[in-house]
């Protein structure tokens, strides 16, 4: 079954317009991940797929504040608690990559 999320708010259908596709990295280690975290170089990992969401910092509703140096690089949970009705689709030219653990 498909989630249902929330229609997208004007602001976001706006971003969607408006960003260019990022680079394809490819795998993308957590230590990858946690040197790229400043305002104007910033990766996220959310669900196992990477994002430069650096573009996307001036759209969100709280800018960068919950992102730069924060603790833990994955979003997923935060995500998840806080946007569970949020198309993440609304980043998708965001996503770089994968993120991969080495064994």
């Amino acid at each position: 079954m498909e989630p249902k999320y929330m229609e997208t708010p004007p602001e976001m259908k706006k971003f969607m317009e408006q960003a260019k596709q990022c680079e394809w990295v490819g795998d993308i280690t957590p230590l990858e991940l946690a040197q790229h975290q400043t305002k104007d170089d910033l990766w996220v990992a959310l669900d196992g797929e990477v994002y430069n969401i650096t573009q996307f910092l001036p759209f969100h509703p709280t800018g960068d504040s919950c992102f730069v140096n924060a603790q833990h690089h994955d979003i997923t949970m935060g995500y998840m608690r806080a946007h569970p009705y949020i198309d993440p689709a609304i980043v998708a030219k965001c996503k770089i990559g994968k993120l991969v653990v080495a064994h």
